[in-house]
């Protein structure tokens, strides 16, 4: 249903009869229609959530309504693929796709859902590894800037493991796998420069806030 949501009903239902014809799907598959819906919009958005719903619903009533009811209501909120694994599909479609704003919001939603931002960049290499389109190289690298923004934000790096160096001696000798540590040397790390904002830059910023 993620194909569906991304790629559309046509293309969906094509690679789900390609693919149930290689016996390459279950008999069946688990799925959410209708009832509740959902909190992956939540989930997804998190403290943007209510300002990313305003814009849609001033974009279009009904889309917005469909949106949050069906994509994110029953698709996303769907059991099968964690909310990480659906992310990954996201920001692979969005980034072959052309699609700079939604993949910037899709890419922090991977990371504070779980992925980290190596796994974000192998899922995006794979998509343009199957792209074959005449604007493949643009495509790859306005996603490249758009990969180094998210990185930077706030989010991301709120969202970031702590790298194992930077704990003190006294938490280090209490992990359970490093019981027997003598002596750990602390490592200092200069904080990375985010990259000076544009006026596109400042644009996502403002809808993504």
């Amino acid at each position: 249903m993620n194909v569906c949501r991304s790629a559309g009903y046509g293309p969906a239902l094509k690679a789900f009869l390609v693919l149930k014809g290689a016996g390459k799907l279950p008999e069946s598959s688990p799925g959410k229609v209708g009832g509740l819906p959902g909190d992956a919009w939540k989930k997804v958005y998190k403290s943007r959530a209510d300002r990313v719903q305003q814009i849609m619903h001033e974009a279009d009533e009904t889309l917005h309504d469909w949106m949050l009811l069906h994509a994110y209501g029953d698709v996303m909120s769907s059991p099968g693929l964690d909310l990480a694994q659906k992310e990954l599909l996201m920001v692979s479609f969005l980034a072959v796709s052309d699609m700079p704003d939604q993949l910037f919001g899709h890419i922090l939603a991977a990371v504070q859902n779980g992925n980290t931002m190596a796994q974000v960049k192998h899922a995006i290499d794979i998509a343009f590894e199957c792209y074959q389109g005449p604007d493949k190289l643009k495509h790859q690298e306005d996603t490249q800037k758009i990969l180094e923004r998210a990185g930077s934000h706030p989010d991301c790096q709120r969202c970031a493991p702590e790298p194992m160096l930077e704990k003190s001696k006294k938490e280090l000798l209490h992990s359970r796998s490093l019981e027997k540590v003598q002596e750990v040397p602390l490592l200092t790390k200069k904080p990375s420069t985010p990259p000076r904002e544009n006026k596109m830059q400042r644009r996502l910023s403002e809808v993504l806030a």
